[in-house]
């Protein structure tokens, strides 16, 4: 079933991204192959550099025009770190990390999830997606999850699923999922709030598209994919990019996983009104990093099973992971991560993945989150507070794809889509077993 479950929306995404690439016209008319190069495409040189991916001789420019390409010159924009990784056949996951300040956690990764032709000659395809992560994991912990987990198939995930089906995968890991354990000390963190997560992922795409430029692969923009609070960045970043010309924006198309930006239902107003008062006061005293409990879920459930959990009160610590897994983690709100079966109102095992997946799961979840970012997307779902990053919602006019599962934040997520500007909205909400169950 968790198989299926994921084919079935690889296929539902496969055919958005196919859709996308042959009906909407996404190129900007700009000329990106120009002697003041960016600090994007700097870093795109770098990559390529290090990757051993080869230049075109000529690239095709939006207006439909060639160009001879000239990134020969060896422009540093500060990439630190590089690997390649096979996954099976000739899919294979390059990733990156690229410094984008001063600040010695001032880095970003990049990820790339590609079928090639022969070794480092990746395929060239109009067909994209670029995913931002949401809370608590990173690029691999969401899009390859088999990558990180000893019981389930090295290569299961979505990302090998679309590069398979000749989809360029991309994605970004924030900032504050670099940031290790041992970590005390996070001053740092103090405005790494959501324009920086923004300012991050226009970054990163810009550099993806230049890759893409300098290989053949167009200038297309891309589809961006929001996950979780990644649905969040993503309604933020469009609605940024409103307010600059087409020719300068990097998303052609938004598909939405599992997330509301603005809603009319009060229980989420409160719950999120909630996470803003929990923040704001971490804020107040100083406190920049949020602790990410799910390591710690996942390794007292494996070492001490039976343990009182110093968690969640009056529970063992493998009820404790069973309640997060499966639990209604929003209050009165029926969000969960993992479907459950349950007895006297508490989860005693999972439906579609074993238990020992889901603390693969949580394993695969980072150590810090930056207590700025989830106060302000709180900010925006409570509308406790005016921001600006709802301001030009109704200018939004790419299409969106909107995903969400019953479980997940479901028939809630339609109410933002009500506030865009775009006439392009699809709707997918999935549910597998009736509300009774």
């Amino acid at each position: 079933m968790k198989r299926s479950y994921v084919i079935i929306l690889g296929l539902v995404l496969f055919s958005a991204l196919f859709y996308c690439a042959k009906e909407t016209t996404l190129a900007p008319e700009i000329t990106p192959v120009a002697s003041d190069r960016s600090a994007a495409e700097s870093a795109a040189l770098e990559i390529m550099s290090q990757s051993g991916w080869t230049a075109a001789e000529e690239v095709v420019l939006p207006d439909g025009s060639l160009a001879k390409n000239a990134p020969q010159e060896r422009a540093t924009r500060g990439v630190v770190s590089f690997n390649r990784l096979p996954i099976r056949g000739n899919i294979v996951h390059y990733s990156f990390q690229v410094q984008t300040g001063p600040g010695r956690y001032d880095v970003i990764g990049l990820h790339r999830v590609v079928k090639e032709k022969r070794p480092l000659e990746p395929i060239k395809t109009r067909k994209n997606l670029f995913y931002q992560h949401g809370d608590c994991k990173d690029f691999a912990g969401m899009m390859l999850p088999g990558q990180l987990s000893p019981n389930m198939a090295n290569d299961f995930g979505l990302a090998v699923f679309l590069a398979e089906n000749d989809v360029d995968v991309w994605g970004i890991d924030q900032a504050w999922t670099l940031v290790p354990a041992e970590e005390n000390d996070f001053s740092f963190m103090a405005d790494w709030g959501m324009q920086r997560q923004v300012d991050d992922l226009e970054f990163a795409m810009s550099i993806a598209r230049f890759i893409r430029l300098f290989t053949s692969g167009g200038f297309d923009q891309l589809i961006l994919g929001g996950y979780s609070s990644g649905v969040s960045t993503g309604y933020a970043l469009l609605n940024q990019e409103t307010q600059v010309p087409v020719r300068n924006r990097n998303a052609g198309g938004f598909i939405a996983f599992d997330c509301v930006y603005k809603t009319d239902q009060q229980i989420l107003k409160d719950g999120f009104a909630a996470e803003y008062n929990r923040t704001k006061a971490l804020l107040d005293a100083g406190e920049y990093g949020d602790f990410v409990a799910f390591q710690l879920i996942a390794q007292l459930a494996r070492t001490d099973p039976d343990g009182e959990s110093p968690l969640f009160t009056g529970f063992t610590n493998k009820q404790a992971a069973l309640f997060f897994a499966a639990g209604n983690l929003m209050g009165p709100f029926p969000f969960h991560y993992f479907g459950g079966f349950w007895e006297n109102d508490l989860p005693v095992d999972l439906r579609f993945v074993t238990f020992d997946e889901s603390l693969d799961f949580m394993a695969a979840g980072v150590p810090w989150e930056a207590a700025r970012f989830i106060y302000d997307y709180s900010r925006i779902i409570s509308d406790i507070e005016d921001v600006p990053f709802d301001d030009h919602l109704g200018q939004i006019r790419v299409p969106v794809l909107n995903i969400s599962p019953s479980g997940g934040f479901f028939e809630a997520t339609i109410y933002t889509t009500t506030l865009l500007g775009s006439s392009d909205i699809t709707h997918v909400l999935p549910q597998l077993l009736s509300a009774e169950e």
